[in-house]
């Protein structure tokens, strides 16, 4: 695409304008482009477009916004041209597609060869430059304020390359030329007094002294009639030099030199790392200075290295500021030290400029009216360092162009306008160690203790230099001993200190700078035992409303004492938290108590209702509770629920296992509540950890129930990890407990439990007594859940053993329980179970339809170990069906969540699938591959049963492959280990099959030796 600015506002795209919306569309897109691969901040696209905006121009700007989307489309790689971005927006554009960065960029490279002397390309190069201008810029645009003072600096740029044009054609010598081109010119823009001065210097050189005598009094005619202002020294030096007829007069300089500063820091050579940060504060001077006033706000923790990055910055800057660099530190958090007044802070920039003191006002805005003056037509740098609000920053922000200002704060200053933000994080992980070895001179230590003590330092630049500063100064300590003392959580911040500097200390004066509300939170949160926090926890910590909370929480977030990796989520950085925790830990006992008590029934209700939403059937089977004062988030549809869940789950757990008194009912009734999601979403390992604790804790405190239901989650969290065993014997002390208290329903539970995974020790006998004694007690007692738990499992140990009609009546009775009481995973059960019966059976289209069905079901739980079955059903059907490549992608959707999900039966099951399809497709080697591994995999579960179907599936491949001896052994392997089992066909391999193939080889074999010719 091509966009063009330099006159009416154009777009073409392949050679074909595109249709612009109106004026006010267009000066949307007027400002993006101005500000194209820049944020543009609502409010600036608002000021761009309206003097007076409407009561609610956000929504006028997103309709103008989706119209150029449309219009605009899609980069050449397939990105979008317009996206929205923190709250704002930002254009893509390369520089080649804009007119006005190509002009940008000619009269940049047309000044830098007027200054090297080649006069010759100064002219090409500003020529083409004016030659990109087609009109009046923006042309067809309403003009906002914004856009007004935008139009203002290209017409200001569009003169300086008039006037350095004007001065390379007189340094040429082509004076006739000139002339008339100025004398036009001055007569357009009389007050511009470098186009008189060329005009003079034109005519003197031609020998036209007494015509370039004349100028001047007409110029000082026009200044004074229209400004009241006589001309400048330039002018008059000029002046001064043609009366004198020197033979080269030329624009003259100022008759006393300014006075040039240079107040930075020195850079520090141990700096390492911020590339990109570096790149992103250098981008805005790519080629030379602004055309307008550019600021650089840097903000972040305390430590995170702004001023180190700032001053890195400025040295690299600095040729290209030739009239100084100012510094001042504002002392926004200093210790011992008040901040800065910004009367006071003028009043340092002031006398740095060369202004004697008795010359400067005593009113803030005389001041920095008179530091606007001073540093108006100069390129200067300017760093105000470590500052405390946009109102101590303002007064010294330069108003006209060619200056750049490099703020940095603990504070976002997100009231500076115009400003470019830039925030700073901990190190990246090589950059840590990297400062760590350069801080240390360290170069042949063992890296992972370096690492080691770059992450206890929570990489953050301050606590890293600290940590090198203990080492260096200690001769007796070694890195080893550095970590280990870091690693006591209780003293690393009294270790991270050197001298009068601490990173507590650092921490502290962020702390104090805070309001007493937003210190309170700050203490609690301390308290917080999970990872991050919503403002909905944040208030029922602290005991107040949820907009309260969520205002506190920005305020900290601001302050850079927490930070935002996902909207509405706030978290600590490490080193922060610790701080946080030595804070909180001052609270008197009784208000961390109640805080915490506030928390975790805030955690354990709100996961009840999620849970009582997301799985209503079984909701008769755990506690409730009751629900805190403050507000839940809402958690009204399924969805949400699932969200809420899934993004809360590591925080509700972890007051389960904060060492806190008075957690046993608590972390009971968290094990009750989260354990079907837990199962659903496969976390066993959080499972695993859960059931246990609330198991010791329900004992300890003489809970039966609590105790039998503990034993039931903790013996299936087991089974789905193909624990057997251990399984096994938490179900059989689950039935213990239920038979003991009388509970029925456990007793169901236990006893199906147990069956299940008696089935996959190859018990069949044991589990159908087991499923038939549940299936019995369920119906007795009017427990339809149980029921549908009983008649899954009794159909799937039913069709192993050959009860092929039995096992599909159990199938569709559990479906029609399932499906009438809108317990979808049990349907999905149901619809499974009836595929992979088809599946054997060889019905193969009915097998497709029931698991395709139970595909969806099963997705649309998020029941990932359901789902792997359901795909390694469905697999075998494609590959009996021929289908060999949606076969192959469903047994690698099933390894890869078997693997994710921690399901040692499912590799098992995708490996040996992934085999079979191989060896359909004459892949003969590969598939031995996988059925090795699978095979191990099976050895190492203790399935045997399985062990069979791999020989066979090995004997296959090596009879395709010609290897008789090979097949042979396999086979009978696979034969013996069936008949050891007493089972006559487990999946698609039968004894009566093996019989035959091993008959059929021993009849190849014989016929082969009778027709062997004799020697």
């Amino acid at each position: 695409m091509e966009f063009r600015l330099l006159g009416p506002l154009e777009v073409e795209s392949d050679g074909a304008l595109i249709t612009l919306g109106g004026p006010r569309e267009r000066a949307v897109l007027a400002a993006l482009l101005l500000r194209a691969g820049r944020f543009a901040s609502v409010g600036y696209l608002v000021d761009a477009v309206w003097d007076r905006p409407p009561a609610s121009p956000e929504t006028n700007l997103r309709t103008y916004v989706a119209g150029l989307r449309r219009r605009l489309g899609v980069r050449p790689d397939g990105t979008p041209r317009l996206v929205t971005k923190d709250g704002g927006y930002l254009l893509v554009a390369d520089r080649d597609e804009l007119d006005v960065a190509d002009f940008a960029q000619l009269l940049d490279a047309g000044e830098r060869a007027l200054a090297e002397g080649d006069a010759h390309a100064a002219v090409d190069l500003l020529r083409a430059a004016l030659d990109r201008w087609r009109g009046e810029p923006l042309a067809g645009c309403w003009l906002g304020p914004a856009l007004r003072a935008d139009l203002d600096r290209l017409r200001e740029r569009r003169m300086r390359a008039v006037e350095r044009s004007a001065a390379a054609r007189v340094q040429l010598g082509q004076y006739d030329a000139a002339i008339d081109d100025l004398q036009r010119l001055v007569t357009e823009h009389p007050l511009r007094e470098e186009l008189w001065a060329q005009l003079m210097t034109a005519l003197h050189r031609s020998g036209r002294r007494s015509e370039a005598l004349e100028v001047y009094p007409a110029a000082r005619r026009r200044l004074v009639d229209d400004l009241g202002v006589e001309p400048g020294a330039r002018l008059r030096q000029l002046h001064t030099e043609i009366l004198r007829d020197d033979p080269e007069p030329g624009p003259g300089r100022p008759a006393e030199p300014a006075v040039r500063p240079a107040q930075l820091l020195a850079d520090l050579p141990t700096f390492v790392g911020r590339d990109s940060e570096l790149e992103q504060l250098l981008a805005p001077l790519q080629d030379d200075a602004p055309p307008v006033v550019l600021i650089s706000s840097i903000d972040g923790m305390a430590g995170s290295g702004k001023t180190a990055l700032a001053i890195r910055a400025a040295h690299h800057l600095s040729p290209r500021f030739p009239d100084g660099q100012l510094f001042i530190d504002l002392h926004g958090h200093t210790l011992g030290v008040d901040p800065v007044d910004a009367s006071d802070a003028l009043d340092q920039l002031l006398r740095a400029l060369g202004v004697p003191g008795e010359s400067i006002p005593h009113q803030l805005d005389a001041r920095a009216a008179l530091y606007r003056s001073r540093v108006a037509a100069r390129r200067m740098l300017i760093v105000l360092d470590n500052a405390i609000s946009e109102a101590q920053v303002a007064p010294l922000l330069p108003g006209t162009a060619g200056c750049f200002v490099i703020v940095t704060s603990r504070r976002r200053l997100s009231g500076l306008d115009h400003a470019r933000p830039l925030t700073l994080d901990a190190l990246p992980a090589a950059d840590a160690t990297a400062l760590l070895l350069a801080l240390t001179g360290a170069t042949s230590v063992r890296s992972t203790l370096v690492d080691e003590v770059a992450e206890l330092c929570g990489r953050l630049p301050l606590a890293i230099r600290l940590a090198a500063a203990r080492l260096r100064t200690r001769q007796g300590w070694t890195l080893a001993h550095l970590v280990d003392r870091l690693r006591d959580q209780q003293r690393r911040m009294t270790e991270l200190r050197a001298g009068e500097r601490s990173v507590a200390a650092a921490f502290q004066l962020s702390y104090v700078h805070l309001d007493s509300d937003q210190q309170r939170l700050f203490r609690l949160l301390g308290l917080h035992p999970g990872t991050d926090i919503d403002s909905h926890a944040a208030a029922a910590l602290t005991g107040v409303t949820v907009e309260q909370a969520e205002r506190l929480l920005e305020g900290l977030l601001d302050a850079h004492m927490l930070e935002q990796h996902q909207p509405d989520r706030y978290e600590f950085h490490d080193l922060i938290r610790a701080h946080a925790g030595q804070l909180a830990a001052e609270e008197a006992a009784p208000h961390r108590h109640r805080a915490l008590s506030r928390l975790r029934d805030h955690y354990a209700s709100t996961a009840s209702a999620a849970v009582d939403l997301l799985y209503p059937h079984d909701a008769d089977r755990r506690r409730h509770h009751a629900g805190p004062d403050t507000p839940n988030p809402a958690v009204d549809t399924p969805d949400r629920a699932a969200v809420w869940l899934d993004t809360e789950l590591a925080n509700v757990l972890a007051t389960a296992y904060a060492a806190e008194p008075d957690t046993a009912a608590h972390t009971v009734l968290l094990s009750e509540v989260l354990y079907r999601h837990l199962r659903t979403r496969s976390r066993h390992s959080d499972a695993q950890a859960l059931h246990n604790r609330a198991l010791h804790a329900a004992r300890r405190t003489g809970d039966g129930l609590g105790e039998l239901r503990a034993l039931v989650h903790l013996g299936w969290t087991l089974d789905r990890q193909d624990r057997r065993d251990p399984a096994i014997d938490s179900f059989e002390r689950a039935l213990a407990v239920a038979r003991r208290i009388g509970n029925r329903v456990g007793e169901v539970d236990a006893l199906v439990g147990l069956g299940n995974a008696r089935f996959g020790t190859g018990q069949h006998d044991l589990t159908t007594g087991h499923l038939r004694a549940a299936l019995d007690i369920a119906r007795e007692s009017d427990d339809r859940f149980g029921e549908t738990l009983a008649l899954l499992g009794l159909g799937h140990v039913l069709y192993t053993q050959g009860q092929v009609r039995q096992s599909e009546a159990c199938y569709q009775e559990a479906r029609a329980l399932a499906r009438e009481s809108g317990e979808r995973t049990g349907e999905a059960d149901a619809l499974a179970g009836l595929g992979h019966l088809h599946q054997i059976q060889g019905t193969l289209d009915r097998a497709s339809d029931y698991l395709t069905e139970a595909l969806a079901l099963t997705r649309s739980v998020g029941h990932g170990w359901l789902e792997h079955n359901v795909l390694w059903a469905l697999g075998h059907v494609y590959r009996r069906q021929g289908r060999h490549v949606p076969a192959t992608n469903c047994f690698r959707q099933v390894l890869e969540l078997s693997r994710a999900g921690g399901y040692p039966n499912g590799q098992f099951e995708g490996l040996l699938g992934l085999a079979l399809t191989r060896q359909a497709t004459g892949h003969s080697r590969e598939a031995l591959t996988e059925c090795e591994q699978a095979l191990e995999l099976a050895h190492v579960l203790g399935q045997r049963l399985d062990e069979a179907r791999v020989h066979a599936a090995m004997a296959d491949s090596h009879h395709a492959l010609g290897r008789g001896d090979e097949a042979r052994h396999h086979w009978q392997r696979a034969l013996s280990i069936l008949t050891d089992h007493n089972t006559t066909q487990i999946e698609e391999i039968s004894t009566t099959d093996l019989r035959a193939r091993l008959a059929a080889l021993d009849r190849r074999e014989a016929s082969s030796a009778r027709n062997r010719p004799v020697r």
